[in-house]
């Protein structure tokens, strides 16, 4: 694997991350939920995103910093 092939797969993990951080954030019911973060089983945040995970039908509950969007490098 060629260094521009690893940049440009990077990349791609990169903004397909962030399209599904913006589809949880778009698609969950916001509040203040006592429930375990998903995103990081040692967060001792707050959850305020209430995620139907339609695979399994259960609801995933995610903080603010463990949704935190990548940025991608100029």
């Amino acid at each position: 694997m060629l260094y521009k092939d690893k940049i440009y797969s990077d990349l791609i993990k990169i903004v397909e991350y962030n399209a599904m951080v913006n589809h949880i954030i778009n698609n969950s019911k916001i509040g203040r939920f006592k429930n375990i973060c998903s995103g990081n089983e040692n967060c001792k945040n707050i959850t305020r995103y209430k995620y139907l995970n339609q695979a399994t039908k259960n609801y995933n509950y995610f903080c603010t910093d463990c949704l935190k969007l990548k940025e991608l490098p100029i």
